[in-house]
């Protein structure tokens, strides 16, 4: 048989929270080191001016993604959480509906 999986969405919903301020510390961060090594390109000579700064081009796009995908994940998480309590409420009003519905055997009306 199959491992069981236990899931507190609690616990889903703070970590999706904490990857959603990761991407936002992220993408301050990468700013701030993008613009001081924008600043320090200027401070060069031409040829190394133009590869620093192009190397900066190359590294914004790429900073992006990783901070598009942490906070994809944070999101995928918020969502999972609130599936999980969504199914939980469903099972649970399901099961309380069928203690209170008279039994006949096997569902057939006779």
């Amino acid at each position: 048989m199959g491992k069981h999986l236990k899931v507190d969405p609690a616990t889903l919903h703070t970590v999706g929270q904490d990857l959603h301020t990761a991407a936002d510390d992220s993408t301050e961060a990468f700013g701030r080191s993008h613009a001081g090594a924008s600043a320090a390109a200027d401070g060069l000579f031409s040829g190394s001016r133009q590869a620093l700064q192009a190397k900066v081009d190359q590294w914004k796009p790429t900073t992006a993604a990783i901070v598009a995908t942490v906070r994809e994940h944070g999101s995928n998480l918020h969502t999972s959480a609130a599936l999980y309590n969504n199914t939980d409420g469903d099972n649970s009003t399901a099961l309380y509906v069928a203690g209170e519905t008279p039994h006949r055997p096997l569902n057939l009306d006779i």
